[in-house]
């Protein structure tokens, strides 16, 4: 009789790597980049042995741990802090999803919460906006305000929206494009419409 093959140990940072070498080839690079941030933050919690740490080794107190790491040690913010323990807990559940791990006897981010307080509003009032429009600029500067703008008339079109854009999409007075997503594919079923030309007042 055969004896039964022991089961690789998955490494947290080998794991990591594997989440967002998949990322980039999805051409979700803004996710992979906030992938990278988290992986560099865990690594800088574990210290000497990041690359040989085991993924089962996640457990409860390690994640409290983690999380007070980021806020006491490596002064993070609590929106980062939240998003990188976020990350860290989507890499842990895509391993328990795929079997590459053992899914622990007590969930590790059970009860475990970061409290993000909410973002000031930061808006421009018309008369600002206004102004900037209006204002003479040249090169570089020229170039950035009038993509702003672009941006503002496209009702809040995102960058990296507007980077992809094609020429086909414009017709008939309105930008017809799939939003991208970080983490999913673009839902081209159901494409997002915003006026071009409408101006302000």
């Amino acid at each position: 009789m055969k004896a039964r093959k022991k089961k690789e140990t998955l490494l947290l940072d080998d794991f990591f790597r594997q989440q967002i070498a998949h990322l980039d080839e999805n051409e979700n690079h803004f996710t992979a980049a906030n992938y990278r941030n988290a992986r560099q933050s865990v690594r800088r919690f574990v210290g000497e042995e990041s690359g040989c740490f085991p993924l089962k080794e996640v457990i409860g107190q390690w994640v409290s741990d983690y999380v007070v790491y980021m806020q006491d040690t490596d002064k993070l913010s609590a929106s980062s802090a939240d998003c990188y323990y976020r990350i860290l807990r989507a890499v842990y559940n895509k391993a328990v999803k795929q079997s590459r791990v053992e899914e622990a006897e007590e969930y590790p981010f059970k009860s475990i919460n970061i409290a993000v307080p909410p973002t000031l509003k930061r808006a421009l009032s018309e008369i600002e906006v206004c102004r900037l429009r209006d204002a003479k600029l040249t090169g570089e500067k020229a170039r950035a305000r009038d993509v702003f703008m672009f941006l503002f008339y496209a009702r809040g079109m995102c960058f990296v929206d507007l980077f992809k854009l094609k020429k086909s999409e414009l017709y008939g007075g309105y930008i017809n494009y799939s939003r991208s997503k970080t983490a999913m594919p673009a839902c081209k079923d159901h494409p997002r419409t915003a006026r071009a030309d409408r101006p302000l007042r």
